[in-house]
């Protein structure tokens, strides 16, 4: 437990935000208002030929708006999680620059994009990358407005900025920043009491393994650690089955092994525990089991009742295979 509390410190580091600067909830009507003055030295910044003078004159524009420091300073948060002062210009430019980007047609939209669209897609990702705004800090900033009610923003959250992960063929880890500004939003809600479903679907859609250690971690001081042992155990055992079917080790019985793990996981009040047997389900066809389908299904949390049917792309699934297997 140790261990997991210094990970949550430095993620909460990494982040270099308190917490009043992320929204307590994700709110369905929170929108980010353009401001004409940022959105014009952003378009003149993408329009201009990279590695001329006038470009390196807007990059210094922008890198004003970067270092920016808000007049108002908030009274501090007793209950906030410890973290150095907020970088408001730094935030106020990211929101901005994803504004801007998300005006360009998506891949999935235009499969074969104009130049200039690229380029405007592009935005945000080429800003951070000049002005070295870490990848964490993006996320962290975004995350707020996942649930906004303008459409193509919320795409761009979801698809440009954190992979949303649906059909991501390969577990991510808590040490991807991605992955870290989501657990970050997650603990800090919880410290509000609230639960930002759509954060924790993205979380198990990308690292379900980890999304589902970083609760165990977190619901450590319960008193039933039988309880906690039981999640551990069937875990470790699904893991290692899939590990050893993957190379081709696996033997008879193994593989039922695991179903009859996250069949005794389905049957537990946690939702976060049923979540992690929903993604593993749906990510591993041979671990289907109708049993256990059916009671994730009829489930009262919505989120658990409909995650086993998110369709999943198998010629994804096929790219994760072993570094040396063929």
């Amino acid at each position: 437990m140790r261990a997991s509390r210094f990970l949550t410190l430095i993620t909460m580091t990494l982040l270099g935000v308190h917490s009043h600067s992320i929204a307590a909830e994700t709110d369905s009507t929170n929108t980010i208002e353009p401001d004409p003055q940022i959105q014009a030295l952003i378009d003149h910044y993408i329009r201009t030929p990279a590695w001329t003078p006038e470009s390196f004159q807007q990059l210094l524009a922008l890198r004003q708006v970067q270092l920016r420091r808000s007049d108002v300073v908030p009274p501090p948060d007793r209950n906030a999680p410890p973290a150095p002062p907020a970088r408001e210009g730094e935030t106020v430019l990211i929101l901005q620059a994803a504004y801007y980007a998300k005006r360009a047609p998506s891949f999935r939209e235009e499969p074969n994009p104009g130049e200039e669209d690229v380029l405007v897609r592009d935005a945000l990702t080429t800003i951070a990358h000049e002005l070295h705004i870490p990848e964490v800090r993006v996320v962290a900033a975004l995350l707020p407005y996942i649930e906004t009610s303008d459409a193509r923003l919320r795409a761009f959250i979801r698809e440009d900025v954190l992979g949303d992960g649906q059909h991501s063929a390969f577990e991510k880890d808590q040490n991807d920043p991605k992955v870290a500004a989501l657990f970050y939003l997650t603990f800090h809600s919880r410290m509000q009491k609230s639960q930002p479903w759509a954060v924790a679907q993205i979380c198990f859609w990308k690292a379900p393994t980890a999304s589902l250690m970083l609760y165990v971690s977190r619901e450590g001081r319960l008193q039933n650690r039988d309880k906690m042992k039981a999640i551990l155990w069937a875990q470790h055992t699904v893991e290692d089955v899939l590990w050893k079917q993957k190379l081709h080790f696996d033997k008879p019985g193994d593989l039922q092994s695991a179903i009859d793990e996250l069949d005794k996981l389905s049957q537990f009040e946690e939702w976060w525990v049923k979540l992690y047997v929903a993604e593993m389900l749906r990510r591993h066809e041979e671990l289907k089991d109708a049993k256990i389908l059916e009671r994730l299904r009829s489930d009262k949390n919505p989120l658990v009742a409909k995650a086993v049917d998110v369709p999943y792309r198998e010629e994804e699934k096929k790219e994760d295979r072993g570094w040396f297997w063929p």
